[in-house]
């Protein structure tokens, strides 16, 4: 599964929303149904004070209404790497070129 993916700060925060999305089927891309498919709408913002992140994730369908929900917050840790290419450790499993 892809899908497109806008972007809008607002109030020292980021929304993200989904748009057109598809599945893959070998090597064809097919468009999912914006009756069947899950939008996707994100809050992401930062507390300076508190030093956390927090999220507000919910995911609708126009079918089935509210399938999933989160509101939390999680803490981020930067580590400066000093090679030129990251370590092997933090790069992706699978990894699977589409377009």
């Amino acid at each position: 599964m892809i899908f497109e993916m806008g972007l809008k700060a607002e109030n020292g925060a980021i929304r993200f929303t989904s748009g057109r999305q598809f599945a893959f089927l070998g090597k064809l891309k097919i468009p999912v149904p914006s009756l069947i498919r899950g939008d996707i709408e994100l809050l992401e913002w930062y507390d300076n004070e508190k030093q956390k992140f927090y999220l507000d994730l919910k995911v609708t369908s126009k079918l089935l209404g509210p399938l999933f929900g989160f509101t939390g917050w999680f803490d981020a840790e930067y580590l400066v790497f000093k090679e030129p290419t990251i370590p092997q450790k933090f790069k992706p499993i699978r990894k699977e070129n589409r377009e």
